[in-house]
């Protein structure tokens, strides 16, 4: 008898420890809600993205000013900004280039051949129709073009062939007094009666 009693407890023992890490394992294997919510928190907690200068600043900073801000480089009584010269030293190519405002408020921009209304004479820049002075004077660049500033086309000009260049330079804008003077007009860079381009501000 005792030895059936002992034969008993030993067979349900062992049933027992068989049965206990299986359901330990369908435990661990179910998350629980507590451990779901921390993950959700983690994720609601993580540090956003850090906007670094490049493209993201681009995005914010790309929209057109309104008629009520001045932006730090404007020019021509604060009516244009990024005033740029290019042509790339290439003759016949010297372009003045801006992003002028209407009298609306309406950004455009503008550009214009300055060959079309500059010369060369005798070493110094003057105003000119058809002037071509990229043909003996260069390198050139654009001076002063802060808020209340001159703005000033400057470059070293042959006085004759083979001679040494001499530094010159000529005020534009709207502070000029002479109707060949290149100036922005209706939001478009003019200089006399030629035109220069003037698209959509993008």
């Amino acid at each position: 008898m005792k030895i059936l009693l002992s034969q008993l407890l030993q067979g349900s023992l062992l049933a027992l420890c068989v049965a206990m890490p299986s359901q330990r394992m369908q435990a661990s294997s179910q998350p629980t809600d507590d451990l779901a919510v921390d993950d959700v928190q983690d994720q609601d907690n993580m540090p956003r993205p850090a906007k670094f200068p490049g493209f993201n600043n681009m995005i914010q900073t790309s929209d057109p000013p309104t008629d009520s801000t001045v932006p730090a480089d404007a020019a021509f009584n604060a009516t244009c900004r990024h005033v740029t010269l290019n042509g790339y030293g290439r003759v016949g190519e010297t372009t003045l280039e801006a992003d002028c405002k209407d009298r609306h408020g309406v950004w455009w921009h503008t550009a214009i051949n300055l060959n079309n209304c500059i010369g060369n004479s005798h070493g110094s820049l003057v105003y000119s129709p058809g002037g071509n002075f990229d043909k003996t004077c260069r390198p050139c660049f654009i001076d002063g073009t802060q808020p209340g500033k001159d703005v000033l086309l400057k470059c070293n000009c042959l006085e004759k062939p083979g001679a040494v260049p001499m530094y010159t330079s000529l005020q534009i804008g709207t502070m000029v007094d002479d109707v060949l003077a290149v100036k922005p007009v209706g939001a478009q860079f003019t200089c006399g009666s030629y035109n220069g381009t003037k698209s959509p501000f993008l």
